[in-house]
């Protein structure tokens, strides 16, 4: 059986986050923009744009995710080895790839909130301050995920322990 380095299989789990985030909203923008340009049905011209920016914020974080794989995996996972895979690991990858995916979405929020303020007419403080939050979120997950690992240990330690 080949052994598999942690950190290669961190790395190409990011890898598929990044894949994912940069694809997943390609049908939404594709069908605005068919429904749009065919005159189907009477979509407003801000679906389009909501389409799009969440096309444009969520692929920008996807492909930066993409391109910083290696160093992310990295840092996640300091000491790489062929050991079999500790749950400390997993827990601050998993937490941090809910980090990341936080910052996408507030990345999205922030940029429909500026397109809302290019049109005043629907300018919308809760988009604004949502993707405030949501990013603060995000980049507190993704940073503090390594101790959320060793905490999460320590709990489980204990737990074995009988305290």
């Amino acid at each position: 059986m080949e052994q598999v380095q942690t950190r290669s299989v961190i790395e190409a789990s990011l890898a598929l986050l990044g894949l994912w985030l940069l694809l997943w909203k390609i049908p939404g923008f594709a069908s605005s923009v068919y429904i749009t340009l065919t005159g189907i049905d009477e979509v407003p011209p801000r679906m389009l744009e909501y389409h799009g920016v969440h096309l444009i914020g969520h692929g920008l974080v996807g492909l930066l995710l993409i391109t910083l794989r290696s160093k992310v995996a990295a840092w996640l996972v300091p000491v790489d080895s062929s050991t079999w895979f500790q749950p400390s690991i997993f827990v601050s990858c998993g937490t941090a790839v809910v980090g990341i995916y936080f910052f996408a979405s507030g990345i999205t929020s922030l940029g429909e909130s500026f397109g809302g303020q290019q049109a005043a007419s629907s300018s919308n403080p809760y988009l604004w301050w949502r993707g405030i939050f949501a990013c603060a979120t995000g980049v507190a997950l993704f940073v503090f995920s390594a101790g959320i690992g060793r905490l999460w240990s320590l709990i489980r330690g204990l737990r074995h322990a009988g305290v």
